[in-house]
């Protein structure tokens, strides 16, 4: 049953809208021609001049409607005829009885008075529904106004908020609104907790690095088609003599093995076939930490190729990165350059131990930054998710329009967010790590704490796919497009972030993209949580799902190889 005040509140909107085009007639005009057409015939000065009273009157009839109705149709009906003494009583009484009984009255808890200028807008916020429209209503009109601009997704994903940050966000001007409308539920719920200031700051930031990532398909940076077949080619390059230099230096490693038994059987015999077995130890052994120098550099080498070909990582932090790995490829090519160079047992045996220290170091380094790829290619996903949520809302919205019931879907929608608002929590978790490590002596067990975080990430990210593919369906199944949602670039694109103030951070602090398959673990274990093209009932998704959380990357960092082979040269205490 309605309430006393909803019904209150239908009335006062109906005299001050309704009845003047209803019942307002020209004392020439007869009742019957209303009764007839339903519309009379009405002078503008007779309709300007009611709509000046009833201007004039409104509070007064509002208040005095909730201090003395007993009878809320029959009040109806005198104020009516009151007003419109020419109006037929038939159309009156139908008329206040509509509107009384009518599903689009707003429940409210008390009784406002409402101006014009906010009843204009209220065509606006048609498709919320009662409880968004009571918080919006309950705004001064300026504040009201500025969200009536917005588009009904955006409007949908704001008025999400409780009513107090919804009151904050509508005190704020126009683009730095339209702003938080296009961020995750996540980011606005965190940057509208600022002051307003640091609001605008972080939203404008937000915006623009969300319009580059749009803008280039949510790469990083975008690489020419022919650069990227070079930069294949010399990966494969790189996997090759990687793979040549690992054969040669298990064989080295074998070969000085059985000359190690071989030459106990010379201690204290100083025989010259002793001596050139002792001469021909020390080239196996310089040939070995050759080797075992060369198969850290070739890890170094993918991995530097793997760099230069990912979009997931911006031009800075990719430079950043090849010239630390060129450092260290230089300095193990210094160092065989020393070993060659050796003439003594004792010469051979110190760089020994240099290089197991040079080759420790190596290998924290490539676990370190094979797992910066891996974060990057992680934190794309989660922006690309926070897109396909925001399409996903704009789809809702549409579906409304057409009164198609989403209120399972929203739910679902929710739950999509909420698993990818953990998977960016793990993710910035795992990169601010990342971060603080740069400069640690020992980064190991920084790396493998990030890495755990990213599993976490990962798993939160698998799981807010499953919900995905149930929505999809859900949408398709009640005649609702995924495609429906495109213009959410537009809307991005639109905001004006002139006055972004840039964040000076070496790292891609917000990069994202589309795919869940990941490297591996330090262990060297694969940790692929792809779900592949097909939904889990063997049907194939709309091609415009192409924006969750399921692509793979052709270019990504073969972490299992970095793992792995980093380890085999660093064991250097074979005797020399």
């Amino acid at each position: 049953m309605k309430t006393k005040t909803s019904a209150l509140f239908v009335i006062a909107l109906y005299i001050l809208s309704a009845m003047p085009l209803a019942f307002a007639v020209d004392p020439t005009s007869t009742v019957s021609s209303v009764a007839t057409t339903g519309v009379a015939v009405v002078p503008a000065t007779t309709i300007q001049n009611t709509t000046n009273e009833l201007t004039a009157i409104q509070t007064n009839t509002i208040k005095n409607i909730v201090s003395t109705s007993k009878n809320i149709e029959n009040e109806c009906i005198r104020l009516a005829t009151q007003k419109f003494p020419n109006a037929d009583i038939e159309k009156i009484k139908n008329a206040c009885k509509r509107n009384i009984e009518s599903d689009h009255d707003i429940d409210r808890t008390n009784v406002k008075p409402v101006s014009n200028a906010a009843l204009s807008t209220l065509n606006n916020f048609k498709n919320l529904n009662q409880e968004k429209k009571q918080a919006i209503l309950d705004m001064d009109s300026e504040k009201r106004a500025k969200l009536g601009n917005l588009n009904d997704w955006q409007l949908r994903r704001l008025t999400d908020m409780d009513k107090d940050k919804l009151q904050k966000i509508a005190a704020l001007d126009e683009n730095t609104i339209k702003g938080i409308s296009v961020l995750s539920n996540a980011e606005a719920q965190k940057i509208v907790n600022e002051n307003p200031k640091k609001i605008k700051e972080q939203v404008l930031t937000k915006v623009k690095e969300k319009q580059e990532l749009t803008n280039n398909d949510f790469k990083r940076r975008v690489l020419a088609g022919e650069k990227l077949v070079q930069l294949e080619k010399k990966y494969q390059h790189a996997k090759e003599k990687y793979n040549q230099a690992k054969e040669k230096y298990m064989d080295k490693k074998q070969t000085l093995l059985k000359l190690q038994t071989r030459l106990k059987e010379c201690s204290g015999n100083e025989t010259a076939e002793c001596e050139q077995l002792r001469a021909e130890v020390h080239a196996h052994a310089q040939d070995y930490l050759i080797n075992a120098a060369d198969t850290a550099i070739g890890v170094l080498e993918k991995l530097r190729s793997s760099i230069e070909s990912s979009e997931d990582i911006d031009n800075e932090t990719a430079a950043e990165m090849i010239e630390k790995i060129d450092a260290k490829i230089q300095e193990l090519e210094d160092l065989k350059t020393k070993i060659e160079a050796a003439e003594t047992k004792d010469e051979l045996k110190a760089l020994a131990e240099e290089l197991k220290s040079a080759l420790e170091e190596t290998k924290n380094h490539i676990k370190y930054n094979a797992e910066r790829v891996k974060v990057a290619r992680v934190g794309l996903i989660v922006e690309r998710s926070e897109h396909l949520e925001a399409r996903l809302e704009a789809v809702l919205a549409k579906m409304e329009e057409q009164n198609i019931e989403v209120s399972d879907i929203d739910t679902k929608v929710a739950v999509f967010s909420d698993r990818i608002a953990a998977a960016r929590e793990k993710y910035e978790m795992a990169r601010d790590l990342l971060d603080g490590a740069k400069d640690a002596d020992a980064p190991g067990s920084v790396v493998r704490e990030a890495n755990k975080y990213m599993q976490e990430a990962q798993n939160e990210l698998k799981e807010a796919h499953k919900v995905l593919v149930s929505i999809l369906k859900e949408i398709k199944n009640n005649g609702g497009n995924i495609s429906e949602g495109a213009d959410v670039n537009d809307a991005i694109n639109e905001i004006d972030t002139s006055e972004a103030v840039e964040e000076e951070e070496e790292t891609d602090d917000d990069s994202s993209e589309n795919e869940t398959d990941e490297g591996a673990s330090d262990d060297g274990t694969e940790n692929n949580t792809n779900e592949g093209n097909e939904t889990e009932t063997g049907e194939s998704q709309d091609d415009e799902t192409t924006d969750n959380t399921n692509s793979t990357d052709d270019n990504s960092t073969d972490d299992s190889d970095s793992n792995e082979n980093a380890d085999n040269p660093t064991n250097t205490n074979t005797t020399v």
